[in-house]
């Protein structure tokens, strides 16, 4: 199977790196930035193909797997859709604008092909989504990361990052605020909320915390199923810490799984 990246950064250069002869899958091209093509390419052997949009793809993928965060997903979506392609979304927070989301999802309607949303960073996720069926009352994500992984965020506003010396609490509100304000830290937000109960009733509280090294998050949903209650500490990708490394590992899963004829 024939898979092109969106985006070659902290995650595209993971999934690189973890492809190999015992995959059924392979990455035969990578859609980049204009500002960065050049660079991919000298990083990239002869056999991938490195375009900055998707009409320059010399051959049809089986797969697009969208890694570059929320401009890519407005910026290619669409056009993957359009082609028939099956696309997998990483950055699911740009979700959260409703608009675009509903362009995505009649495209792929229109054009015969899916659109994948990934656990990403969670786990848990299937049993939200399971809970969903008959009827969910409350859910809430709490999130901490380092300071150093709030960085370039509006945290920045709130609190001295460099100098915290205890955990502080940075944003409260909906799924659908934090989707916007903390586009690079809070896809695990969007996630649980199209599992769940939507951007606008999903509850989110986001830390900035000196006393973790991890990505750490907490989910409690309730509802007539009972209670379930998700934690999870993950490591950050090497590249970028405001990544979790278990958003690689959700991808690769999900690849394999597509091949697979056992799949879990």
């Amino acid at each position: 199977m024939n898979i092109t990246l969106i985006g070659f950064g902290a995650i595209g250069r993971s999934l690189y790196g973890h492809a190999g002869q015992e995959r059924a899958w392979r990455i035969n091209a990578v859609i980049a930035s204009q500002r960065s093509a050049e660079k991919v390419r000298k990083i990239l052997p002869n056999n991938v193909e490195v375009v900055t949009t998707v009409s320059d793809l010399k051959s049809a993928p089986d797969m697009v797997v969208e890694c570059a965060g929320h401009d890519a997903v407005e910026m290619h979506g669409l056009d993957v859709l359009r082609f028939g392609w099956p696309l997998l979304v990483v950055s699911v927070g740009a979700l959260a604008d409703k608009g675009l989301y509903d362009e995505l999802k009649i495209a792929a309607e229109e054009y015969g092909t899916r659109i994948r949303l990934l656990a990403g960073a969670l786990a848990g996720i299937d049993g939200i989504a399971a809970a969903r069926q008959t009827g969910l009352d409350k859910v809430m994500l709490t999130s901490r990361k380092p300071p150093r992984a709030w960085q370039g965020t509006p945290a920045e506003k709130i609190v001295d990052l460099n100098n915290l010396c205890e955990p502080k609490l940075i944003y409260e509100g909906t799924a659908r605020r934090a989707a916007r304000d903390y586009p690079k830290n809070a896809n695990t937000a969007a996630t649980v909320s199209l599992a769940g109960l939507g951007f606008d009733r999903t509850k989110v509280r986001l830390y900035a915390d000196p006393m973790i090294s991890c990505n750490c998050h907490q989910v409690v949903a309730e509802g007539s199923f009972g209670k379930l209650e998700i934690a999870i500490e993950n490591k950050p990708t090497p590249d970028n810490p405001k990544t979790s490394m278990m958003a690689v590992l959700s991808i690769l899963r999900c690849l394999d799984n597509v091949c697979a004829s056992v799949a879990i």
